[in-house]
């Protein structure tokens, strides 16, 4: 779509935080797990709104031989503290129960999603 823009970059290097354009939706999915310090990344997003998902914790516990390029999983607590920590509020929980299961409302499946705004 016309309306879209795609940026490829090294989420771990900050590049997000001198980024000048504004967005209305950014969208994280299978990206914070895979950084070490993700809080420079969620801070720097320049967006008013935020789709993102991390795997649970409670449901499927980090194993680094199962998941050797995952930092870690979080739980619902956690994944919301960290949102909140980094400028964000959750407004919505979904899931998803499995890895072809329609996503849903609500924070029991292996992947938690939280709609958050600034």
């Amino acid at each position: 779509h016309k309306n879209i823009e795609w940026i490829r970059m090294d989420l771990e290097e900050r590049q997000l935080i001198s980024l000048s354009v504004q967005f209305t939706w950014a969208i994280a999915f299978e990206v914070i797990e895979h950084l070490k310090s993700p809080t420079d990344f969620l801070t720097g997003i320049n967006a008013d709104r935020l789709l993102c998902s991390v795997p649970n914790e409670a449901v499927m516990p980090f194993d680094v031989k199962r998941h050797s390029y995952h930092h870690r999983h979080y739980t619902k607590r956690e994944f919301g503290d960290l949102l909140e920590d980094s400028g964000w509020t959750v407004e919505v929980w979904y899931t998803q129960r499995g890895k072809l299961s329609p996503v849903m409302r609500g924070d029991d499946g292996m992947t938690l999603i939280a709609e958050c705004r600034r």
